[in-house]
């Protein structure tokens, strides 16, 4: 694992979506963007942000992860949105609700406090993949976009999820693979 000089890193854990859905993930965000592909497109659906923690809690975190047991089950990508916060606006992929999606971010979150003594964020759980950012109110364009284009009505396969240490530069986030951890039954 790469680690900062201090020995930190700063990880969070995702599903992430098959080729498929990615590339209609990154179709759909060029309608918004502008054709733009820049900064690095890396779809995810965020189980738990970790944040900053030092090499010796990298190292729970990653053997800690492996104790959890779900079966494979199906999401299904549904509709467009986008949060707005102080600093810009966030364009989102909404992903239909899931029992079984719920039961894994459980799962993840009860290994990180039993192994790695890391307690469960606060605040509730919005299932979603980003798809862009900005440091502005959001656009007038999106507005309307959002309110008429289809987005991404598709399902795909869970069959694990990966932790990643996530690296922040000038024009965006950077995230490489630590570890996959497949689900139960599932051969990936």
């Amino acid at each position: 694992m790469d680690v900062k000089v201090d020995g930190s890193a700063r990880l969070f854990v995702a599903v992430e979506p098959p080729e498929e859905i990615r590339i209609r993930l990154e179709a759909v965000r060029r309608d918004f963007i502008g054709g733009r592909t820049a900064p690095p497109f890396n779809p995810h659906l965020t189980l738990r942000f970790i944040g900053e923690v030092p090499g010796e809690k990298a190292a729970a975190v990653r053997k800690t992860l492996c104790a959890v047991r779900a079966a494979p089950f199906e999401l299904r990508a549904h509709g467009l949105g986008f949060f707005e916060k102080r600093w810009g606006a966030v364009l989102w992929a909404g992903l239909e609700p899931s029992a079984a999606l719920a039961e894994l971010k459980r799962l993840v979150d009860a290994a990180l406090w039993s192994g790695a003594g890391l307690a469960a964020e606060r605040g509730g759980f919005a299932p979603h993949i980003t798809l862009a950012r900005v440091k502005t109110p959001v656009p007038l364009h999106w507005r309307t976009l959002v309110q008429n284009h289809p987005g991404v009505a598709a399902g795909f396969p869970v069959t694990g999820f990966t932790l990643f240490r996530s690296l922040l530069a000038r024009e965006g986030a950077r995230h490489f693979v630590e570890e996959r951890y497949p689900l139960a039954g599932s051969s990936t």
